[in-house]
């Protein structure tokens, strides 16, 4: 899985996160299909923390998600721990994502909030191709100012993460310009949505941002293209590894199921879409690789957006039919598949929509030439 991004240092840390994924994180699954209980995930949470996922400041570790982002070889590392984790449990590894890329959005803009955790998209995902134009540095129409200053302005936003964190970090279009506002969970005005599409163990949090943006040094557009690339790799990595698990599991079915005398995965039209999941998960695996070989920033933004507008895509597609490997029984809740099917869904549509990511791209290679 994803060998490309493999090298000594590592595999040396995969190492020690398969261990957490198959004991910590396999024990405290529930059963297919279930949510899991809010205790064991704050449980597992505090384990991965231990453990050294999410930086501490003044605590440097080898495992810490996000760390990488300015390696010359890039973020490599995190995203073969997002899918690793994510093939043991979605949930956990969006939870750990949305709280590392926090933690190295607080470093980066010189501030300590405590547990934070960040969003990178807007009112309604990224103010297609408005936020291209910004970031590229061009001169911005009057329909741009609106469009920048609705989406990423005080109107509601949602984030999903786990509920205990101190402090949000959400992009903030103020005074002409693209900034970090962080925002105390004290005084956020906001409303829980537990049940979303996917990702019942995790809230989501519908709040506004109506503070003014953090100072923080260096510029703030390269500031801005890091985060799309850390939070796009990650959303992708993540469903990579819940799309792996579903594939697995209709595989493992296909191989134990018989009808009409025969084992069913030596039926045609099983083998196509299971052949269909396999050669997705290997494009998004060249996708991933060749999108996070790189230091994070502008000159990987493109790759990112083009992974994402294509990988999620696939994603979903090798999901659904995993689905349809199980016929009727994929779609119950107890197979858990049908969950696999929502996570993988509901990553496709946050951060921006292959569609509107496919407009934001064509809108920023015009005009970087």
């Amino acid at each position: 899985m994803l060998r490309a991004l493999d090298d000594p240092d590592t595999a040396a840390v995969l190492a020690e996160v398969e261990r957490f994924a198959a004991r910590a994180v396999a024990q405290a699954t529930p059963a297919p299909g279930q949510a899991m209980a809010a205790p064991a995930l704050a449980s597992l949470l505090d384990a991965a923390r231990g453990l050294g996922l999410v930086a501490t400041p003044g605590e440097p570790t080898e495992l810490a998600l996000w760390d990488d982002a300015g390696a010359a070889r890039g973020p490599a590392r995190s995203v073969r721990v997002l899918a690793r984790l994510a093939r043991a449990h979605a949930g956990v590894a969006l939870a750990l994502h949305r709280e590392a890329l926090g933690a190295w959005l607080a470093r980066d803009l010189g501030v300590a909030p405590g547990r934070v955790v960040a969003t990178v998209q807007g009112r309604f995902g990224l103010a297609r191709t408005s936020l291209a134009r910004y970031l590229a540095g061009a001169a911005l129409d009057a329909t741009d100012e609106a469009l920048l200053g609705d989406v990423f302005g005080d109107g509601p936003r949602l984030a999903t993460a786990h509920g205990d964190f101190a402090a949000v970090l959400a992009p903030r279009w103020h005074g002409g310009a693209l900034g970090w506002a962080c925002v105390a969970r004290a005084e956020l005005d906001a409303s829980e949505r537990p049940h979303t599409h996917g990702f019942e163990e995790l809230t989501t949090l519908a709040f506004r941002v109506r503070a003014a943006p953090l100072a923080g040094g260096g510029d703030a557009r390269a500031r801005m293209s890091r985060a799309l690339v850390l939070d796009g790799l990650g959303l992708l990595a993540i469903a990579r590894g819940a799309a792996a698990r579903a594939v697995a599991a209709a595989a493992s079915h296909a191989s134990a199921r018989r009808q009409g005398g025969v084992v069913i995965e030596h039926h045609a039209a099983v083998q196509q879409l299971l052949a269909s999941g396999r050669a997705a998960l290997h494009v998004v695996d060249a996708l991933l690789a060749d999108a996070a070989a790189a230091p994070a920033g502008e000159a990987t933004l493109g790759p990112t957006l083009a992974a994402r507008a294509e990988g999620h895509v696939l994603l979903a597609r090798a999901t659904n039919d995993a689905v349809q490997v199980l016929g009727g029984l994929g779609y119950m809740r107890e197979a858990g598949l049908e969950k696999a099917l929502r996570d993988v869904n509901h990553l496709r549509a946050v951060g921006g929509s292959p569609p509107e990511l496919a407009l934001f791209l064509d809108t920023w290679e015009r005009l970087r030439g």
